[in-house]
């Protein structure tokens, strides 16, 4: 803990006590690092059902699945603060000896309230009709409804930056939503398919299949809501004229020039990520006990979540930031902007080769050695509970 080595705690909280993270130049960093400590208990309460209808060639499968999902966290990133010794525009002109004088470069942390209470909840119905048009040809087809709620904090305590005022403003006012981002209630998902053995014999068979999965992890956005002031306060600080910063107390109270405070924005129309998946496959069966398959798989995602800064500055050679690069918005450092608009792509060829093990002679020689063993010394046991019997 900073206090065993004569340092200050930055948080009030017993849980953030703990050793700053100190990193030397040319040496390896102590302390604990910035994103302890954590804790987060997450509960779903799940309502599902499904049927199963069958009517001639067609098999019909459909239900619904609802959940309830709550999460309780604390995440007090940066809570115990951070030191940094530099051999560049320091005291000493060696890392090591400033540290050891007790002057870091600079240092910095977090104040933290920002307690998560997550809410969302997800509504999902299905249908899906397997028809087996002949012996050898099966068809499958269905749709998936799925919509989760975007996740609201249950006590609105969680502010979040609006790029149409360039301000903070506490969710569920001044038209922004209580999550940040609008529903998302467009989720259709088909999924279809087909397997076809050829021939008589049964020996090849094809398959193959297409379908759209949506992300099935709702309160990932509603992370973004609790990493704003003034419940999420990172500062940074610097040595002055007049000022220097020292070890004995690296996170002061008086700071008389103060860098602008990050923060984090919501695309309003935040979609929910999806992937496609596609294969096709060829199976053969080559001789009573060898399988050969060679298929090709592929996805593709769309609509991923991704971060950007919506602040930066102009390109420059100069460092950003007043006196030298304004960025768009001066009244903030970095503006870290949650969107939906990546995406990826997967293809793959596969090939599979299955050996099924077969009983030799020999080998079904030594199963029936193990039965005849082992209905001998079931006869052994009997016997002996006999005797003890009689005995008695």
């Amino acid at each position: 803990m900073n206090r065993a080595v004569g340092m200050p705690e930055l948080s009030a909280n017993p849980r953030d006590f703990g050793l700053s993270f100190i990193t030397v130049t040319g040496f390896s960093p102590l302390g604990h690092e910035g994103n302890n400590p954590q804790n987060s208990v997450t509960n779903t309460f799940q309502i599902i059902d499904t049927a199963t209808y069958t009517s001639g060639k067609h098999l019909l499968k459909f239900g619904g699945d609802i959940r309830f999902v709550q999460q309780n966290a604390f995440r007090d990133v940066q809570s115990r603060g951070l030191l940094q010794f530099s051999p560049f525009l320091t005291l000493t002109n060696n890392a090591l000896g400033d540290l050891l004088m007790g002057f870091p470069l600079l240092t910095g942390g977090a104040r933290v309230d920002n307690a998560q209470h997550l809410r969302s909840t997800s509504y999902n119905f299905f249908v899906n009709d397997s028809f087996r048009v002949t012996r050898n040809l099966t068809l499958i087809g269905g749709l998936r409804y799925e919509y989760n709620s975007p996740p609201v904090d249950a006590f609105d305590r969680a502010n979040i930056y609006n790029p149409a005022t360039g301000t903070l403003v506490p969710v569920g006012t001044a038209g922004v939503p209580r999550s940040g981002f609008f529903p998302d209630r467009n989720n259709f998902a088909p999924r279809v398919g087909l397997a076809w053995t050829l021939g008589d014999a049964g020996n090849t068979v094809i398959r193959a299949g297409y379908g759209i999965y949506y992300d099935q992890s709702p309160l990932a956005p509603g992370e973004a809501l609790y990493f704003n002031a003034p419940y999420f306060d990172f500062n940074l600080f610097f040595p002055l004229p007049g000022l220097p910063l020292t070890v004995n107390n690296p996170f002061p109270t008086f700071f008389p020039f103060a860098l602008p405070d990050s923060a984090l924005a919501i695309q309003r129309d935040l979609r929910t990520s999806y992937m496609q998946h596609w294969s096709a496959s060829v199976q053969q069966q080559l001789g009573r006990s060898r399988v050969l398959e060679v298929a090709y798989v592929g996805s593709k995602g769309t609509g991923l979540l991704s971060a950007r800064d919506i602040n930066q500055p102009q390109p420059s050679v100069l460092p950003p930031g007043l006196p030298f690069v304004p960025r768009p918005n001066p009244r903030f450092d970095d503006i870290t902007a949650l969107e939906s608009r990546a995406s990826s792509e997967y293809n793959s060829l596969q090939v599979r080769f299955q050996q099924r093990l077969q009983c030799r002679f020999g080998f079904a020689w030594f199963l029936h050695l193990v039965q005849v063993y082992r209905r001998c010394f079931q006869l052994f046991q009997q016997r002996r509970r006999s005797k003890f019997s009689a005995g008695q």
